[in-house]
């Protein structure tokens, strides 16, 4: 066993493991249904290392996502595979976003720091739009928080990570996922930092400029009652 992942309404999970078998399991079975209610396996050699779910609206089944061994993710649904990845990279995590506008994948190569490739959905495929790197070796773990604003990641190198997940609606999700998708807390605590100081420099400066005006007028002032005695 790899990964156990619930689904987000919690009346099942997802599992996966080095057998090449994901199950979704029903919290509570019809007395006429088997569990686990539905498994895809692979016929080839191969390992799922991490697995992910999302359950459309409306929809009974839910979409799992898998990072596999063969060095692909894959999407999987109740009638078998219905989507494939493919990249020469070995991936150890995949998570999907709450309403399925966005995928993380965390990578897992030997002699590459462990990044995270951000994909995002066009025309029934995946689309990678973004890789930043989060650790100095592989992803061991990804989750998002409730509202998809924070993703923490760890690593094998003994650090988590914590960055901010950017979207200011839906409509432009995709478009911020470009530029804004990530931003690293230690980062963002320098931005601030920086924000802060020109700030005040700003302030001291006005101050300076204001000082240096009201004894130019008063140098100006007592020149004018020089002049006119």
């Amino acid at each position: 066993m790899k990964r156990i992942t619930w689904l987000e309404d919690d009346t099942g999970f997802v599992t996966c493991g080095q057998d090449a078998v994901i199950n979704v399991w029903r919290l509570y079975p019809a007395k006429d249904e088997a569990n686990p209610a539905w498994s895809f396996k692979l016929l080839q050699k191969i390992s799922f290392s991490s697995v992910a779910c999302f359950k459309p609206e409306g929809q009974p089944e839910p979409v799992v996502y898998a990072a596999c061994s063969d060095r692909s993710i894959r999407e999987i649904i109740k009638e078998g595979e219905s989507l494939r990845y493919e990249e020469n990279l070995t991936y150890s995590q995949v998570l999907v976003g709450h309403q399925r506008n966005f995928l993380f994948a965390g990578l897992a190569e030997p002699n590459r720091p462990g990044s995270i490739q951000i994909f995002r959905y066009a025309n029934e495929t995946v689309e990678k739009v973004m890789e930043v790197q989060a650790h100095a070796q592989q992803i061991e773990r990804m989750r998002l928080n409730y509202d998809n604003t924070k993703l923490f990641t760890v690593g094998i190198d003994g650090t988590l990570a914590c960055f901010s997940v950017g979207a200011k609606s839906k409509l432009a999700q995709t478009e911020i996922l470009h530029g804004e998708i990530l931003i690293e807390k230690s980062s963002l605590d320098s931005i601030q930092k920086r924000i802060k100081t020109l700030k005040a420099d700003i302030e001291l400066q006005e101050k300076t400029k204001e000082m240096q005006l009201k004894q130019k007028m008063a140098r100006n002032d007592e020149e004018i009652r020089r002049l006119e005695h």
